[in-house]
């Protein structure tokens, strides 16, 4: 709806991040694990009504998971992620435009071990009234967004990274549910 929002997307088991590494040998799929509640949101997102905005989302590199124990131990081991000296990797939206009615142009800083770049995606948002056993009493926004993340731009130079077991840039999605407050 029109108008000036706070949109807070808690964490929990309804939102979905996940990653994709298509090499040309090995296609690895992963996500961020919500099976734990956590009291930090995942991220706000605050609307100023005139089509613009800023926000941030954030994940801890703990919960980064490939489905594999050992496949996990090392993507957020020294060599890969470092979950140890970078626990987490986040977004900071510094500008929000609307494009279409439904389409939005966020731009920001995504960090992840160490490293800073600014990226640019369009995000569909999707205005949902109210939903079963989700209380959400102005609504629900739910946001969905892809975009191409290179590890070594970010300084994750292992050396299998751009073989043909793991690829350089990984597609990350999110499709996650925020609650709308009045800003």
């Amino acid at each position: 709806p029109e108008g000036a929002w706070k949109i807070t997307f808690p964490w929990m088991a309804k939102q979905s991040v996940s990653f994709v590494s298509d090499a040309a040998v090995e296609r690895m799929i992963g996500a961020v694990n919500f099976s734990d509640p956590g009291t930090t949101p995942l991220g706000t997102v605050a609307l100023d009504g005139k089509g613009g905005g800023t926000g941030a989302f954030k994940v801890t590199v703990a919960d980064v998971s490939t489905l594999s124990p050992e496949r996990d131990a090392h993507l957020r081991g020294e060599m890969w992620l470092d979950a140890k000296k970078f626990p987490e990797i986040s977004y900071a939206i510094t500008k929000v435009e609307r494009v279409k009615p439904t389409v939005y142009r966020v731009t920001g800083t995504w960090k992840m071990h160490g490293v800073e770049k600014e990226l640019s995606a369009l995000a569909n948002v999707r205005f949902i009234e109210k939903m079963d056993h989700f209380d959400a009493p102005n609504g629900i926004v739910r946001l969905k967004t892809k975009v191409s993340v290179s590890l070594k731009a970010f300084g994750v130079d292992n050396p299998y990274v751009g073989s043909p077991a793991v690829a350089d840039t990984w597609d990350v999605e999110m499709v996650v549910l925020g609650v709308m407050a009045k800003h």
